[in-house]
């Protein structure tokens, strides 16, 4: 622990120059930047053993400059003009998620290369041709659709480009979170406002949504309600999802099983490990890059995603460096690095609970489990769910003023069926893409794990008291077990 309060340390230090960042004018902060590195560098050359104190100063200097620069993005852009006049623009760029439809509207995060301001009618109302006076914008923005125009929008997916007629307005009220995923601005469209459309052009983003698109495929055999768990477990895709079926997952504590995590990302580095092996080094490195990158990009970038694949970069890179680093430390340079290329994820609550969530298990859950009693398997699972509940506590009482306490019950007997699900599905959609008769009859088992999961979910949002008792009857027979299991091999040997 002693070894790691160093990268700790650096964590707490970025934080720390992200949020004073974020309240600094831009020309300020790289003043206030450089001299923090400079105190840095006099610290590292006056005290040559306080490495970590200089670290950290620079940590602080390079966030407080990436956090002013971002916020400065978000609010001096080219589309001022046009939010403040409510002039109809043309609006071209690429999908940076899946659109995500409402109860009235379809959303999506679009990055927008270019816009025109449309003089007088719009052009898709009037059939007049227009030659966009195009201008450079580079900035993300908040594309909202009408139920009319759902259906256009609906059909494409991330990496996709599009070209939109509409009108942009300021993120107030609600809508003003967007602002800390780099949005700028909400265009409204209506139905006549998309203009066209084309599939993704980059590599990566095609590879990625054609894989994506054979799992869905492979998927189609199953029922509504599963079809939609599944794609949180494989893909961390919640769209479907009901609202009940997502409120018992978080009145349970079991929320985590529909976001990816270093879990999913280890399971899919273990399905190419084969291939790898046969690799030299170097090679194995860039293709272990390239496998989290892709996969990544099929789950969306999610902030669950990145902190999981980051970890497993920083791991992948020390061990081709012949330098195995410990987890709290491959945690913490993650969370550096993306802290200070995306400074806006300290915002992110789904960021948070993933960070925290694996500090809380890199720091105590082997500690938990040394001391608890029973059977291995009972209390790896208790360790895990206990340590990732105690560092996710605070931001759960911060932002949604609770905590799950029946979590450790619930995750004790859902788990055991939720890891397997994973490891079945993938393969099982891969050949359901091309024969869902054999995908039909194989994913019985699915089936069975994922009825199993939804229940404990939901009885233990209901009656967290059932669940919590039935968790531990199975505690005690497993306890039971083991104790009769190891009396009867000491019987035997002293025969």
């Amino acid at each position: 622990m002693r070894a790691d309060r160093g990268p700790l340390l650096c964590v707490a230090a970025t934080i720390a120059g992200v949020l004073v960042g974020s309240g600094i004018e831009a020309g300020r902060a790289t003043v206030v930047a450089v001299a923090a590195c400079s105190l840095a560098l006099l610290v590292r050359v006056a005290l040559p053993h306080a490495g970590a104190v200089a670290a950290a100063l620079c940590c602080v200097g390079v966030a407080i400059a990436c956090a002013a620069r971002a916020v400065d993005g978000v609010e001096h852009h080219a589309l001022l003009p046009a939010m403040h006049s409510r002039a109809p623009i043309v609006l071209r760029g690429e999908l940076k998620s899946d659109p995500r439809p409402g109860r009235f509207d379809t959303t999506v995060f679009v990055r927008a290369d270019a816009f025109a301001v449309v003089q007088g009618p719009l052009a898709s109302r009037s059939g007049a041709t227009v030659a966009p006076a195009w201008q450079q914008l580079d900035r993300t923005v908040m594309l909202r659709a009408t139920a009319t125009a759902a259906a256009g929008l609906g059909a494409l997916v991330a990496g996709d480009h599009i070209v939109v007629e509409g009108d942009a307005a300021a993120l107030t009220g609600y809508n003003a979170r967007y602002r800390w995923q780099h949005a700028v601005a909400l265009v409204n469209v209506d139905a006549d406002g998309i203009l066209g459309y084309r599939s993704a052009s980059a590599a990566y983003a095609s590879l990625a949504n054609g894989l994506r698109a054979i799992i869905e495929r492979g998927l189609a055999p199953l029922n509504a309600r599963d079809h939609a768990l599944l794609d949180g477990f494989l893909l961390g895709d919640t769209r479907a999802i009901d609202d009940q079926t997502t409120s018992d997952f978080r009145d349970a504590g079991l929320s985590h099983l529909l976001a990816v995590s270093g879990a999913n990302v280890a399971f899919v580095l273990a399905l190419v490990g084969p291939l790898q092996r046969r690799l030299p080094t170097m090679l194995r490195f860039l293709a272990g890059v390239a496998v989290v990158g892709v996969f990544a990009a099929m789950t969306r970038f999610e902030p669950s995603v990145l902190r999981a694949s980051a970890m497993v970069l920083v791991t992948m890179t020390a061990r081709a460096s012949g330098r195995p680093v410990r987890s709290v430390r491959s945690l913490s340079y993650a969370v550096i690095a993306l802290l200070v290329i995306d400074p806006f994820l300290v915002h992110s609550v789904g960021f948070q609970l993933s960070a925290c969530a694996c500090a809380g298990i890199a720091l105590l859950a082997r500690p938990i489990e040394r001391r608890m009693p029973g059977p291995q398997w009972m209390r790896t699972v208790l360790g895990v769910t206990i340590a990732a509940q105690v560092g996710v506590a605070p931001v759960l009482v911060a932002v949604f003023g609770t905590v799950a306490w029946i979590a450790p019950a619930t995750n004790l007997l859902a788990v055991p069926a939720a890891e397997p699900i994973t490891v079945l599905a993938i393969p099982i959609a891969v050949v359901g893409a091309w024969s869902a008769m054999v995908a039909g009859w194989a994913f019985t088992p699915v089936r069975a794990m994922l009825w199993w999961v939804r229940a404990v979910a939901h009885v233990g949002a209901a009656a967290p008291v059932v669940v919590a008792c039935a968790a531990t009857a199975l505690v005690v027979v497993a306890a039971v077990i083991v104790r009769t299991a190891a009396r009867n091999v000491a019987v035997g040997s002293r025969a």
